[in-house]
């Protein structure tokens, strides 16, 4: 238990002292729980009575070894439900999109007055019949290769002699030989020889108006626009930009 002094301070467990009363909601807050030099922190949460049981209780009157010597018990199956009957919404919004229902409130009024129900299959009705007796459960397992063929090299002949076949030289197939020396193309090399040509892109307008010609001309003839253009290819080397259109150049030492 706590003690109080009259200056209204008091002692709380551990040795810590507080001004004012202590009250157990303290000890559960971690905020207000302090640290102590060269102590483990204290838990902020209440643990039940030393003679707790921690668990959940498992209650099962099967009789105990007397039950079990004197009967058995079967296992109960589960009574079997009936089958779920929903409505198929797939089959209702076909035939109400047939029907010509094209807003909320008519396929509301629609959906009133007719129903297209939809048995959904349970678990149990979906698995198969059980296996006959004397069935063998499982994947059968791959027959291991012969020690002694692999011990004298006996694949390596079979693929020799299916490569070199001597029919070869009568003309009956044709003849597999090994080449050495030859040179793969890479995706590199490739790219190195075959240089794609750049395809000019131009600018997206819709499809109706592709056909058609401008409208608006920003010069009042051609012979004004190949001068302007001059005058631009003249001065775009003193100015920023990509195209030439920014502001000029400063003198640079």
């Amino acid at each position: 238990m706590a003690s109080y002094s009259r200056q209204g301070t008091q002692s709380a467990p551990g040795g810590e002292r507080r001004v004012g009363a202590t009250r157990r909601t303290m000890r559960e807050n971690p905020l207000l729980i302090s640290p102590e030099l060269g102590k483990v922190r204290r838990a902020s949460y209440a643990l039940p009575e030393d003679q707790h049981t921690y668990g959940v209780k498992v209650v099962k009157n099967d009789g105990g070894a007397i039950g079990a010597i004197g009967h058995w018990d079967y296992g109960v199956p589960p009574a079997r439900t009936q089958p779920r009957v929903r409505r198929d919404f797939i089959k209702l919004n076909r035939a109400a999109a047939n029907a010509g229902m094209t807003n909320a409130r008519e396929l509301y009024q629609f959906s009133a007055i007719h129903e297209f129900p939809r048995i959904e299959k349970s678990a149990r009705s979906a698995r198969s019949t059980f296996p006959q007796p004397g069935t063998t459960f499982g994947k059968k397992t791959k027959p291991s290769t012969p020690l002694w063929n692999v011990m004298e090299n006996k694949y390596q002949h079979e693929w020799i002699e299916k490569r070199y076949d001597p029919r070869e030289s009568e003309g009956e197939l044709p003849a597999i030989r090994p080449r050495y020396g030859d040179v793969y193309e890479t995706h590199a090399s490739l790219l190195r020889r075959h240089v794609e040509t750049p395809q000019e892109q131009l600018p997206w307008r819709m499809e109706r108006y592709r056909s058609l010609p401008g409208r608006v001309e920003t010069f009042r003839s051609e012979l004004a626009r190949e001068h302007a253009m001059a005058a631009h290819s003249l001065d775009r080397v003193a100015r920023t930009g990509t195209i030439g259109h920014g502001v000029y150049n400063t003198a640079k030492s």
